[in-house]
């Protein structure tokens, strides 16, 4: 039987974490088991369900797309994968995975445990930035699991010219293999943080132990992983399931602050994302949201989540059959939404890191929070 216990990120859910199957630590990480979470809204009342996946340095906190979900009939599912969110812990490399075929345990078990909450369902992924490179790469060695992708900014090439990467990776590939947790020189100007959270100029109150968090380091090995999962997807992927397809209609780049950075990808190159999905399957739909940045329907302004999620919404019959709906007639055609999460601010304790393994600058996380693990039964 599945122990669901109360979240300590979101108020309300209930999450179950297990301890991943042959995972190991890497040498400099401290002893312990490595350990994945689903959080789900709450107990199955539905005819299907969707799973999300998070992007880098991220954790599933969303709980007005839960919300949009559930009125739309669906019981909603997040995982956070090893070492991210619910799943860091004190000296761990912050979202470190030399294969994201790794994630695949993951994603695998949450299917089970949703499949536990109530057998045969059929299920509906989303993934967010590298979420969805990961999700796409798991689908496609999964033919006839999913009922539908709804794939939000993932991360599927890189910005930047072609040439450049095709010269870069080989090389990346050599140093990775010498010394995998080599940090990459990739400098965080703040300002994808400064756009979208209450602390600069957004509306968004995420906990910055979990996402914005400096411990959060590319390293080489990580870099190679990403390059493999982008390669595959050039050469096709051949999802089985009808995918749909989330970019804004523009990136920005600049390394100085502008107004415009509140409508815009900061992340990745939209252009490069849109012409990358096309190699994903035989049936996918690319949606580009203007205002939409780079968390699209997640974040942004209000029109711009609203035509997102519209989207979605149509997407739906292609994938799965029609379940309840309710709906309030707003725009956003789903639950109210506020301007800032109603999850409170989690409880800050004034101990306890976690520190980035050869990191000076180091990321508080609460030990009232990220010791807690509980194994299957417990």
């Amino acid at each position: 039987m599945t122990a669901w216990l109360p979240d300590l990120l979101v108020t309300g859910y209930q999450a179950h974490t297990w301890v991943i199957p042959g995972a190991k630590r890497l040498d400099n990480e401290p002893e312990g088991p490595l350990t994945a979470t689903l959080v789900r809204r709450g107990a199955p009342r539905h005819e299907r369900a969707v799973l999300y996946l998070h992007g880098w340095d991220d954790y599933f906190f969303q709980a007005h797309v839960a919300d949009w979900f559930d009125a739309h009939g669906f019981d909603f599912y997040a995982v956070d994968l090893r070492r991210y969110g619910r799943n860091l812990h004190e000296g761990l490399y912050a979202g470190y995975v030399s294969d994201l075929r790794d994630y695949y345990q993951e994603l695998d078990h949450s299917v089970e445990l949703i499949r536990h909450d109530h057998p045969g369902v059929p299920i509906t992924f989303m993934g967010h930035s590298t979420g969805g490179l990961v999700g796409a790469l798991w689908a496609a060695e999964r033919p006839g699991l999913l009922n539908g992708m709804l794939l939000n900014s993932p991360w599927l090439d890189m910005q930047g010219s072609p040439v450049f990467w095709r010269v870069m990776a080989p090389l990346a590939g050599a140093v990775a293999a010498i010394n995998p947790l080599m940090e990459l020189a990739i400098t965080d100007l703040g300002l994808y943080k400064r756009a979208l959270h209450v602390s600069g100029e957004g509306e968004w109150n995420w906990d910055t132990d979990f996402k914005s968090n400096p411990a959060f380091v590319p390293r080489f090995g990580w870099g190679r992983a990403i390059l493999a999962g982008q390669g595959a997807v050039a050469k096709g992927l051949h999802i089985d399931t009808p995918v749909l397809t989330l970019i804004s209609t523009r990136s920005d780049f600049s390394r100085t602050w502008n107004d415009d950075m509140h409508g815009s990808d900061l992340v990745l190159d939209v252009r490069r994302i849109g012409a990358a999905a096309l190699h994903l399957g035989d049936l996918v739909t690319i949606r580009r949201v203007r205002g939409a940045v780079h968390d699209g329907c997640c974040h942004g302004h209000r029109y711009a989540r609203s035509s997102s999620m519209r989207s979605i919404a149509g997407l739906m019959p292609m994938c799965v059959p029609r379940g309840p709906a309710r709906s309030t007639g707003s725009d956003w055609d789903g639950p109210p939404l506020p301007p800032i999460l109603r999850c409170p601010a989690p409880h800050r304790s004034p101990t306890g890191r976690v520190t980035s393994p050869r990191r000076s600058e180091p990321a508080r996380v609460s030990p009232a929070r990220a010791g807690r693990a509980h194994g299957p039964g417990e």
